[in-house]
């Protein structure tokens, strides 16, 4: 079941319109009020803010505090990824049972996402923690968070909402915070929760001959819709097969009036004014693996992965060797997986299994995952289409079964069941910094590719619309591009294909060269991690979250930012990486009078 919107009333949806009614309320600032910032609206933000009121719960303040929260948009506690105006056919990809928002403040009121859904949806159906729903729905449900988390604001607090973008922080002589030129007050603390709001880089060669041809290049595809207002029957380029990449492609062609149909296995109807074909690719130009519900099951007990191996790795973690130290634990690991699944009657013992896999000729290895097009399960497809079309038919039906039963879906839930033990290895510079480059740059995109891919019911649709011909890759490698007659050329060897518009659907990276971290860089309130020689691309925090620099500044960083000093931030987790409390906790430790 995919629950939507449309599950539910109009006048229930109604009320997430009422932080709308509350962020454009422009309470007097008094200059004189101890401040901090939250900077970043969306479901981060809205835990930072959360995790403050918490703290103040238990340590009542007798002088009075003002919460600035910066967005860059009205959706304050949703943000871009759960906008609640966005269409119904992006959907969240995990299932509703593991979203919660109130995991340590549960209620009769404050509920998890499924028991939410229950308790305020039309009909009698009720919503099992394995099913899936949009993301404009999560959308709702965390505007309704908000409101239930205001109805209990702590006393001597104001909560002021800013419709701003800050792209300036730096400090006084007193070790104040002050926002810019625009904020003329002092903070004593500010919390980043910038999620996914950078940008990526097209090559020198080709960026500033596309950004003169105007409305060619199209940087952010979000929100789905508003910003894919292209000429019908257009050629379009996806550059980018992630999530991003998928909702640009639903939104392209859904998105405009096109229907599917599961007539004759599934059929795609489009619409009048569609854009022409889309043509895809990216780095890999793999698709992403689809998610099944995957809820409450035990994850993996590994047989090489384990506490023991971990244990013996993190008493040299700075010095972890990616290469000769992970690398073969995770592939014997993703072998004996496929193995222990393929031949789950046999009740073979470890020694047993591992002899009869030393018999194979060729058994199924780590790489029939990261590079499933050189598998010779598909030697025959005699195109990049043709190999697409029978890759996408295989994983659905594969995903379908369920590592239970799936030989496949078994080896690749390595990935995602043993993410805690890459992490626990990676994070703070865990790694040598040739080990975390090469994780970064080969191993993260198709840890995200195998483990974090779309539901089913999405992935079906891309795969529909691979057979219509609408959705096409026609490259081996990533083309070439260049600007000819006002046109965008795509070449790869003697193949040339000519679009009106590219759309980057890459998920964004940090620029440190730019807009807030650029000024906190060069402020030096904030330093660049550096492992070794490896230069990783992002802001440097301490184990607590906080900025890592000699001024020390009350700033911290939370959840997206954080990427390079840890690994696998998720937008919705609250107790994961939960530096929100850290932040919290030093508020109130150091920053203001106590009862």
């Amino acid at each position: 079941m995919i629950w939507t919107k449309d599950n539910f009333s109009s006048e229930h949806l109604k009320k997430s319109e009422q932080v709308t009614t509350k962020v454009y309320q422009k309470p007097p600032i008094d200059s004189q009020t101890p401040r901090v910032a939250i900077i970043g609206g969306g479901p981060k933000g809205f835990y930072a803010l959360k995790a403050l009121f918490q703290a103040l719960k238990k340590q009542p303040l007798r002088s009075p505090l003002s919460i600035d929260w910066f967005n860059d948009d009205s959706s304050f506690a949703c943000g871009k990824n759960f906008n609640t105006q966005q269409p119904d056919y992006l959907l969240i990809n995990n299932c509703i049972g593991h979203i919660d928002v109130w995991k340590d403040d549960y209620s009769t009121e404050k509920l998890n996402f499924c028991d939410w859904i229950n308790h305020y949806r039309k009909g009698k159906k009720n919503a099992l923690p394995t099913d899936f729903a949009s993301r404009a729905l999560v959308g709702h449900y965390l505007s309704h968070a908000l409101l239930l988390l205001l109805k209990d604001m702590p006393d001597h607090l104001q909560l002021n909402f800013h419709i701003e973008n800050v792209d300036r922080l730096y400090l006084d002589t007193q070790q104040q915070i002050y926002l810019g030129d625009k904020f003329k007050v002092a903070y004593k603390s500010v919390i980043l929760c910038t999620g996914n709001s950078y940008t990526s880089k097209l090559p020198k060669s080709i960026a500033q001959d596309i950004l003169k041809l105007g409305g060619v290049y199209i940087k952010h595809p979000y929100p789905i819709g508003n910003s894919l207002a292209l000429p019908k029957q257009a050629d379009v380029a996806v550059l980018g097969l992630g999530l991003t990449g998928i909702d640009v492609v639903l939104g392209l062609t859904e998105g405009r009036g096109g229907k599917f149909s599961r007539k004759d296995g599934g059929q795609y109807i489009p619409a009048d004014k569609e854009v022409g074909t889309i043509y895809a690719w990216s780095r890999s130009n793999l698709p992403m693996l689809c998610r099944g519900a995957i809820y409450g099951d035990e994850p993996s007990k590994f047989t090489y992965l384990t506490e023991q191996r971990l244990a013996s790795l993190l008493a040299i973690k700075g010095t972890i060797k990616a290469k000769s130290q992970l690398l073969p634990l995770l592939s014997k690991e993703i072998t004996f997986a496929y193995y222990s699944c393929k031949w789950r009657k046999k009740s073979f013992t470890k020694k047993e299994m591992e002899a009869q896999i030393a018999k194979l000729k060729k058994p199924f290895a780590l790489s029939d995952l990261l590079a499933p097009d050189k598998s010779t399960q598909f030697s025959t497809c005699s195109t990049r289409q043709d190999f697409i079309i029978a890759y996408l038919t295989f994983t659905i039906k594969e995903t379908k079964k369920g590592p239970l039963k799936s030989p496949y879906m078994a080896a690749a839930s390595v990935w995602r069941d043993a993410s805690l033990f890459f992490s626990s290895c990676y994070n703070f510079k865990g790694l040598t910094g040739n080990s975390q480059a090469l994780f970064d740059q080969e191993w993260a995109g198709a840890f995200h590719r195998i483990s974090y891919g779309p539901p089913i019911s999405t992935m079906e649709k891309i795969l529909i619309l691979c057979k219509a011909g609408k959705l096409k890759f026609p490259f081996q490698q990533a083309p070439s591009l260049r600007i000819e007659k006002q046109k965008l050329l795509l070449e790869e060897g003697a193949l040339k294909v000519s679009v009106s518009h590219l759309i980057d659907a890459r998920i964004g990276k940090v620029n440190l060269t730019e807009s807030l971290p650029a000024t906190l860089l060069r402020a030096g309130i904030a330093s660049p991690l550096v492992n070794d020689r490896y230069q990783v691309g992002c802001m440097e925090i301490q184990p607590n979250g906080r900025l890592k620099s000699t001024l020390d500044a009350p700033i911290y960083l939370y959840g997206t930012p954080t990427e390079g000093n840890t690994l696998d931030n998720d937008t919705l987790a609250i107790d994961k990486y939960n530096y929100a409390a850290a932040w919290a906790a030093d508020i109130l430790e150091n920053h203001l009078q106590k009862k």
